[in-house]
Order: C-alpha cells, then sequence, then structure tokens
C-alpha cells in the first residue's frame, strides 16, 4: 500500500477548475448525469458496485437523520481512482472491460443527496466539491485498513428527510440476488437509526449450490443452483444463470435420484416445477451508459419452449 501525499489532492483540484467552471457555468451537463440515475438511491448499487470492484468482501450502511455512511474493506484509493472519481465521462473503468462499472460518472449519483461526499482511506482522505473538486481532510486512524464514505444530505433540491426517507427504502428493498452473481462481496449489512441492523449474506455450500440469507427482524434463507461460464474475450468477466430451489415434500425427495455433482442441498428444485410449464430467463448485460445489481432491469428476455417451470437470472 502506497500512501499518497497531500499535494496530489491540490494537483488533482488545479487540473479539474476548468470543469468544474464549466459546470457551473452549463448546469444542464450536470442535469444530464443526475437524470441518467432516475430511480430511488440508484447510488447504494453504485456504491456496492465500486467496493466489488475494489475486491471487498464485507460492506456496510449506516442511515441516520442527516447523513448515510457506507463503509468496505476492499483495497484503498490510488490516485489513478482520485482522477477518475473527480472526473466525468474519464472514469478507471472505462477502458476496463472486466470491471461492472464504466464511464466515471457512476459515483455521480450521490450528488443527488450530498453536495460534499467525503471520503477516508488507509492511503488519502479528502472530499468533494462541485461534482470534481477533491479537498484534503483529516485521516480517521480508527478506520485502519477500511475506506468511509459520508454523505450529508446537504443538497439543494433533497431535503434531509426526503433523502432519508428514498435512501431507507433503497436498503430495505436491498435484493437477496445482489450478491449472487458478484465474485468478491460476501455480505452487506445496514443500520437505519436506532432500528436493528439488516444484512445480505451470500453463502456457497458448493460451486454451484448458492444460498442467500436476508436477515432483518426475521431471518429467510434462498438457494440457487448457479451456473458459471467464463467469456473467451474478458478475462475476468464469467457468464452467470441462477435457478431459485425450494424444498422437495418428504416422498418426492425418497423417489429422487440424484447425481455425484449434488449435495445435501440437492432435497430442493425449481420452483412451480410443473410439466410443460414455460422456463422463463432473463440475461442481465448492463448498458454502457449504466450498470446495475438492482435485479433485472433493463434486460433482455426470452422463453424457451415446453420446459418445466423456473426462473433465471444472469449478469456478464
Amino acid at each position: 500500500m502506497s500512501f499518497i501525499d497531500e499535494g496530489f489532492i491540490d494537483e488533482v483540484r488545479a487540473d479539474r477548475q476548468p470543469l468544474a467552471h464549466v459546470l457551473k457555468k452549463h448546469r444542464g451537463i450536470r442535469r444530464i448525469v443526475e437524470d441518467l440515475y432516475p430511480d430511488r438511491a440508484h447510488f447504494v448499487y453504485e456504491l456496492l458496485q465500486n467496493a466489488e470492484d475494489a475486491g471487498a468482501t464485507e460492506a456496510q450502511f449506516v442511515l441516520e437523520d442527516s447523513s448515510v455512511r457506507f463503509e468496505h474493506d476492499g483495497r484503498p484509493f490510488t490516485k489513478k481512482d482520485i482522477w477518475g472519481l473527480t472526473d466525468i465521462g474519464e472514469g478507471t473503468k472505462a477502458g476496463d472491460n472486466d470491471q461492472i462499472g464504466c464511464f466515471g460518472i457512476g459515483f455521480k449519483a450521490v450528488f443527488a443527496y450530498s453536495e460534499t461526499p467525503h471520503i477516508w482511506c488507509p492511503t488519502i482522505s479528502f472530499k468533494i466539491t462541485d461534482l470534481v473538486l477533491p479537498w484534503k481532510i483529516n485521516q480517521q486512524p480508527e478506520l485502519d485498513q477500511k475506506t468511509r464514505f459520508q454523505f450529508p444530505f446537504n443538497s439543494n433540491k433533497k431535503a434531509p428527510h426526503v433523502s432519508h426517507k428514498e435512501i431507507k427504502a433503497g436498503l430495505e428493498e436491498l435484493a437477496e440476488t445482489t450478491l449472487l452473481f458478484l465474485s468478491h462481496l460476501q455480505a452487506v449489512s445496514w443500520k437505519i437509526g436506532v432500528n436493528g441492523p439488516g444484512r445480505v449474506r451470500r453463502l456457497e455450500h458448493t460451486h454451484q449450490h448458492i444460498e442467500i440469507l436476508k436477515i432483518t427482524s426475521s431471518t429467510t434463507s434462498s438457494h440457487f443452483l448457479r451456473f458459471s461460464e467464463p467469456v473467451p474475450t474478458l478475462a475476468k468477466q464469467r457468464l452467470s444463470v441462477a435457478y431459485p430451489l425450494d424444498f422437495l415434500p418428504n416422498n418426492l425427495f425418497r423417489q429422487a435420484k440424484f447425481g455425484d455433482a449434488v449435495d445435501e442441498y440437492a432435497t430442493r428444485h425449481v420452483k412451480g416445477l410443473k410439466d410443460r410449464d414455460i422456463m422463463s430467463a432473463c440475461y442481465q448485460f448492463p448498458r454502457r451508459s449504466e450498470t446495475r445489481l438492482s435485479g433485472t432491469d433493463h434486460c433482455h428476455a426470452f422463453s424457451t419452449g415446453n420446459y418445466r417451470r423456473g426462473h433465471a437470472l444472469g449478469r456478464l
């Protein structure tokens, strides 16, 4: 890990001043960026994508009345990351098809809620103003090797109580399938005020058998049969398909025959198993202008004929 000298932040800010001037003069540019993410609290998924690309295994949100905090245990910021984060359209992942994000505009979704995002990490700590201008801030040694983002609710477009309400809904609606196709991120937790915490966790019982636990006031468990193959032209990417599973009735279990690849959890079958039903398959391909972890929005769907009923979710 290489520490970043304080003078680097001044260097980036000086370079970004002309861009900040253009953004102030032509406010329509900012509106275009903000309109790319019209759905509620989209930046929740943008932050999770950034954590995944940083190799994080765990991430946490803490929502308070006046701000939201996000932490992960992935690699800390590099100089290249800061250059990308303080630009529009030239992020660090624009030329890297092996990462989820693209174009350097995803992080700008946070500015719908906060004018001054603060970032602390082991290598450097800074805040951002005017979308692109970084300023050095004091470190927080108690974080050790974690990276923390703090977003005060000081947007000119949203009152703090509106920001709180939207982000609260976004966290509570966090889909169990969010972690299903990720490589690194295994658990996401959140805490909303004085309410009890919530947590989504991925457990890999075998390479194909994935369990997703969602723990709030109660615990739900979802099981999936996941198949994954590498993409020849993208070294780090895989094409994956997953089928939700359910318990077989005991009488069917006694009659069932399973192959060597199926473990003790193979007492589960595709939900709604009925002959002659149609299997719906949905594969999610992130668009060049945005990416999503939130489900199967903007996907291509098709039916495959007289197969037994199931649901397949996929991400490239």
